[in-house]
């Protein structure tokens, strides 16, 4: 879809959904969603589905709720399914929830590119993500499909935090965060934030050129032994991030990964 413009609508704005061995490949491009009374575009796929959308050079505002929202599986369910999602040089503009939110639930695997992006002035956090179950997401860079995982965005005034990524359970994150300017988020600090909530998860990020008011908090289960939580080049990331990086409990609940550029190298 091209040049399309979205308007008023009660439920989403768009609704895509994958289900029951679907194999699903959507674009939006060039277009505008407006006032929906709930998401501005949703994506779903469950029951062994699979889903590659791409939204580039549009403008999603003033939804009721988040602006774009992924979602795979079915929490606590036992299938699998596969969503790509790729958001590229979009203005997303206060909506009522968060300006990206996305959730990976039973056994199913997400990748993203989130990519030079506006995201201005939503109720929620800029970013959201949340990995349950045995869950597998990955925001990474990756030549073949044009992706720099997180990067390159501006996510400003928010009334929740800049980025918010939580890994529970048995689940995996894969984080490529990198030269994005992060202010001026209404939640308390820090304006980046990544947690792994329990011992069996597994997180590899590498954070390089990011600009922060409130600095960076990286989380490794707090109430019981650590996670495998991997950081590249674990010794200097505070002095390649502008505005500090903080890590809870300690430097040694983390483990360097020294030399990589990006967690998808193996």
């Amino acid at each position: 879809m091209g040049s399309t413009t979205v308007r008023g609508n009660r439920e989403q704005g768009l609704l895509l959904t994958g289900e029951q061995a679907s194999n699903q490949q959507i674009a939006f491009r060039r277009g505008a969603i407006q006032t929906s009374g709930a998401e501005g575009i949703l994506a779903q796929v469950t029951q062994v589905g699979s889903q590659e959308v791409t939204i580039e050079d549009s403008t999603i505002r003033r939804s009721g709720g988040d602006g774009i929202r992924g979602e795979a599986g079915v929490l606590d369910g036992s299938s699998t399914a596969a969503q790509e999602l790729f958001v590229r040089r979009n203005r997303i503009l206060n909506n009522g929830g968060a300006g990206i939110s996305i959730s990976a639930n039973e056994v199913s695997a997400q990748e993203f590119t989130i990519d030079r992006n506006r995201i201005q002035n939503n109720s929620g956090d800029g970013i959201r993500g949340v990995v349950n179950n045995v869950g597998f997401q990955e925001y990474v860079t990756d030549a073949s499909n044009q992706s720099s995982g997180i990067s390159n965005n501006t996510i400003t005034n928010n009334g929740g935090q800049g980025i918010n990524l939580e890994i529970n359970d048995t689940g995996t994150l894969i984080a490529d965060i990198q030269e994005n300017t992060v202010s001026g988020n209404a939640a308390p600090a820090p304006e980046i934030e990544i947690t792994a909530a329990s011992n069996t998860s597994d997180v590899c990020v590498v954070l390089v050129g990011n600009t922060t008011v409130r600095g960076i908090e990286l989380n490794n289960n707090l109430a019981g032994s650590p996670a495998l939580f991997q950081v590249g080049n674990l010794s200097t990331v505070t002095i390649r991030n502008q505005g500090g990086v903080v890590l809870q409990p300690s430097l040694s609940s983390f483990t360097d990964r020294s030399g990589i550029t990006s967690c998808f190298e193996n």
